[in-house]
């Protein structure tokens, strides 16, 4: 019988608070107005997380409104930038934020079938990088 070679398999994020996730990867339909950002953490853990902003141009539901405040609450976490009013997705690609990672249990009650959700949450500016700290303009020209 043939062999099947295996990957490293898939990890989720570390849970807890205060997690330092770098977005990895970003899809957006401009269609629909929906984002899908890829959250890495430093052990090779990822997260999707997708954001149903609503089609550019019409009237956004109240759950829209949410998931654009808590997109934009990242996007601006990651640049380190709250006064940008829009940006290119692919812009965020290699930042860091932080967030709470947590984990939820969901049990059907018709099936009795538990399942577990993890989820971003409360983004926060990531901590600056050592090297952008460390300049203190000695080199400057």
């Amino acid at each position: 019988m043939a062999r099947i070679g295996l990957s490293e398999g898939f990890r989720s994020l570390e849970e807890g608070p205060r997690q330092i996730l770098t977005i990895a990867a970003i899809s957006y339909d401009d269609k629909y107005g929906k984002a899908q950002v890829t959250f890495e953490d430093s052990r090779g853990g990822s997260q999707v997380e997708t954001y149903t902003m609503g089609a550019p141009g019409k009237k956004q539901s109240r759950g829209q409104k949410v998931a654009q405040n808590i997109f934009s609450t990242m996007a601006k976490n990651a640049l380190h930038d709250w006064e940008i009013e829009d940006i290119d997705p692919d812009e965020l690609v290699g930042l860091d934020v932080m967030a709470d990672v947590t984990r939820d249990k969901s049990v059907n009650e018709d099936t009795g079938e538990v399942r577990y959700y993890t989820h971003v949450r409360n983004f926060k500016e990531a901590p600056a990088d050592d090297a952008d700290e460390a300049d203190d303009g000695l080199f400057d020209d």
